[in-house]
């Protein structure tokens, strides 16, 4: 080999563990701060969309399986999370449901009704909910819930929850962002009450 070419394969490589250095780095000090309490939001641009979607990443101080009823059972988000007026399944097959719900809107605006296709994969070691818009107040709804123990802890509960959701609410769309974001934050506030 050429003195050239292992200078670049040294150099390659060199990079390669920088970057897996820093990526292990990273989840390290990401694991750190959700052992901490912070909810973790992150904003995702969506191609054609000005509304992101977003990422949100929780640990909660209790075992999966008593996580995963809160964030699951369709009849009883209502009970559970503030920003949800009334929820129920309307119609279920095996794994797959369908869920009405209403999310609380401030006045003078109207309450936002959607009714989703919802896919459960309960686990361990990862409980899994997608959902996606059938019809509704909204252009656009897809989510999922992923759950499983934090670190191998089965005592806490590493959450996350991902939501791209566009309703046909005429409001700028920084407001809606700013919306989403918020919502999302008490919606773990909520789940933590709720386990609490």
């Amino acid at each position: 080999m050429s003195p050239a070419l292992r200078c670049s394969w040294v150099m390659a490589a060199a990079l390669v563990a920088s970057a897996l250095t820093s990526h292990a780095a990273d989840a390290k000090t990401r694991d750190q701060r959700l052992a901490a309490g912070e909810i973790l939001v992150k904003k995702i641009k969506v191609p054609g969309s000005d509304i992101p979607r977003l990422r949100v990443e929780a640990m909660i101080d209790a075992p999966a399986d008593m996580v995963w009823p809160i964030v699951s059972d369709c009849n009883q988000l209502h009970k559970h999370m503030s920003s949800v007026a009334r929820s129920r399944v309307v119609k279920k097959r095996g794994r797959i449901y369908e869920c009405e719900t209403e999310i609380h809107l401030p006045g003078p605006l109207s309450n936002l009704v959607s009714v989703t296709e919802v896919k459960e994969i309960p686990g361990p070691p990862v409980w899994k909910r997608r959902w996606h818009l059938l019809k509704g107040d909204y252009e656009k709804v897809d989510g999922s819930w992923d759950i499983q123990d934090f670190n191998g802890d089965q005592m806490k509960t590493r959450v996350l929850y991902t939501i791209h959701a566009i309703p046909n609410v005429s409001l700028p769309d920084f407001i809606l962002r700013l919306a989403h974001g918020r919502a999302a934050k008490n919606l773990i506030k909520d789940i933590r009450k709720a386990v609490g």
